[in-house]
């Protein structure tokens, strides 16, 4: 997710091989969860990713752009 997904509601999730839906969680974030409850969060500014977020079960991974 390089580019704002806007009008987007589902999206093709690898790891399952597997559609999930992708919500707007507030006006400049996107998530969507796997069905084992891992979630993960993108964060957007000014029509850029600014940062990323994996939750799963034993781990949460953060990457932040820094150019």
């Amino acid at each position: 997710f390089f580019n704002v997904p806007q009008n987007v509601s589902r999206i093709y999730y690898e790891m399952e091989s597997d559609f999930s839906n992708l919500q707007k969680t507030d006006t400049n974030t996107w998530e969507f969860k796997g069905s084992d409850g891992s979630r993960n969060v993108y964060h957007y500014t000014n029509g850029q990713i600014t940062s990323t977020e994996f939750h799963v079960s034993i781990a949460t991974v953060k990457l932040v752009r820094t150019s």
